[in-house]
């Protein structure tokens, strides 16, 4: 029994050699990855002429904080950017988790009569695209969005993949026992959704926010 532990440890070492050859090579990685940020900050800093003259170096030949200082003057336009990409985060995600749980609870619903059609609706723009164009037609035209902050939410709010996920989690995870009993205790099927469905779903409600936050 000794000897199979003695065998069994030797054949997990690594050689000091190999161990060697492998920090090597992940120095040499981690290298790669941090001089492309050091050369975006070189560059930052090194005057306009001089990059003309000697062309984009990693050692700025003259420097130069004219770069940050155009952003500080551009602070507020910066700060406003940034303001509407965070809220529009925060809204699409809560509209989107709203959109996809309601809609995958209502398909997963076996008793449902409009299933088979909603399923179809549903599965049929997984597998064909309209494109880019018809999507600006759709978006500008006829839903009328244009310079509008809905333009960047409403188009991303419910995704097919994401209702399909939903239903499948509701139809796997939710019992129909649970249902049936708030159902004879007078529940309607918006209180059923968010008082009993939502809050047993938390996992796929992450999922589906961790996509849409992305």
């Amino acid at each position: 029994m000794a000897k199979q532990e003695a065998s069994g440890q030797s054949l997990n070492q690594i050689k000091t050699s190999t161990n060697i050859v492998f920090n090597i090579v992940f120095l040499i990685l981690a290298i790669m990855c941090v001089i492309p940020l050091l050369f975006v900050f070189s560059i930052s800093i090194t005057d306009e002429q001089a990059i003309r003259a000697d062309g984009y170096q990693l050692i700025p030949q003259a420097l130069s904080g004219a770069a940050y200082e155009f952003l500080w003057n551009e602070r507020l336009t910066i700060l406003r950017a940034a303001f509407m990409s965070v809220l529009v985060t925060i809204v699409g995600t809560m509209i989107s988790i709203a959109l996809n749980t309601s809609m995958g609870y209502v398909v997963s619903r076996r008793n449902f009569k409009l299933k088979k059609l909603y399923t179809w609706l549903i599965f049929i723009p997984m597998v064909f695209n309209g494109g880019m164009l018809a999507s600006y037609v759709v978006v500008s035209n006829i839903l009328g969005l244009n310079n509008s902050i809905w333009a960047l939410i409403l188009p991303l709010a419910c995704s097919a993949f994401s209702v399909t996920i939903c239903r499948t989690f509701f139809r796997t995870t939710v019992p129909d026992s649970i249902i049936e009993s708030a159902k004879i205790d007078g529940a309607g099927q918006f209180r059923i959704w968010s008082q009993i469905v939502l809050p047993i779903s938390k996992p796929v409600m992450a999922t589906i926010g961790m996509f849409v936050l992305l």
